[in-house]
């Protein structure tokens, strides 16, 4: 997995490629705890993302409820890209997550 990411003035850029899978979450997870406390927007790439596992969409949702929790501004960019890589149908991850859906989580 290729975790890149770059922070300025609040804003977090973050770019992952490769696999996104239960056998590289540990790290991202870390980085992303440490990037979430340095930012006030976050801008994810999944430009060349090739595979997504369960383990990586949960751990998508988990950054998406954090950054509503913490009132983090997120960009999802390729989006398509993680919907192919995990096999799902095409869905606004945004959009889903801002419609409440947390309220049973």
């Amino acid at each position: 997995m290729g975790f890149k990411t770059e922070l300025k003035n609040g804003l977090a850029e973050v770019e992952i490629s490769g696999e996104f899978t239960i056998y590289h979450l540990s790290s991202a997870k870390n980085d992303f705890v440490k990037i979430l406390d340095q930012c006030s927007v976050l801008k994810l790439s999944f430009k060349n993302l090739s595979r997504v596992d369960s383990a990586g969409v949960q751990l998508l949702i988990s950054l998406l409820k954090t950054c509503t929790d913490k009132s983090i501004d997120i960009e999802i960019l390729n989006e398509e890209a993680f919907y192919k890589a995990a096999c799902l149908p095409g869905k606004n991850l945004k959009s889903f997550f801002s419609e409440g859906n947390f309220n049973n989580v």
